[in-house]
């Protein structure tokens, strides 16, 4: 059986068609985040709950760069963290320990599985972002193994008017 070139090339260009819209269908979570203390859940710890907290994020797949603020009752706290969205190791230096995460897209979830130490004690966490709202909404699950104790959290995020 011969294919015919028109037909060869149709097929190609289709694929290349559904590749385009696979990877354009992606959550581009660029923007000012502010977090909403009031529809979020912080787990069990009320030292957990700041008092108000900002991200700043610059996505442009596969990089990720994520700032964050956050105001709470020990004071503010900040720090960037960059990673990679194509499932390759990133270490970033958070309180003078490194921690490594693992960044890949499950549908149009982004899932940051990330493991550590801090003060001798091992940890994993793993975030999933998801966007919401025709983009204004963006939430963070988040599960928090450090030892015997699991926590889990849930924020939400506000886009900040440009």
């Amino acid at each position: 059986m011969q294919i015919s070139r028109s037909v060869l090339v149709l097929f190609v260009a289709a694929a290349v068609a559904i590749c385009s819209a696979y990877a354009e269908d992606k959550p581009n979570f660029t923007g000012v985040w502010k977090l909403d203390i009031e529809k979020s859940n912080f787990g069990e710890n009320p030292q957990q709950k700041p008092q108000s907290g900002t991200d700043i994020i610059e996505h442009k797949d596969p990089n990720l760069k994520i700032s964050v603020t956050q105001v709470g009752e020990m004071g503010e706290f900040s720090i960037t963290v960059q990673y990679t969205t194509d499932g390759k190791e990133s270490v970033n230096e958070i309180m003078n320990n490194p921690v490594k995460t693992i960044a890949k897209w499950d549908g149009n979830t982004l899932v940051l599985d990330s493991k550590g130490e801090f003060n001798g004690n091992e940890f994993k966490m793993s975030d999933k972002m998801s966007l919401s709202s025709g983009g204004k909404v963006m939430t963070i699950d988040r599960r928090l193994d450090f030892g015997e104790r699991a926590m889990e959290q849930k924020m939400i995020f506000e886009k900040a008017a440009k």
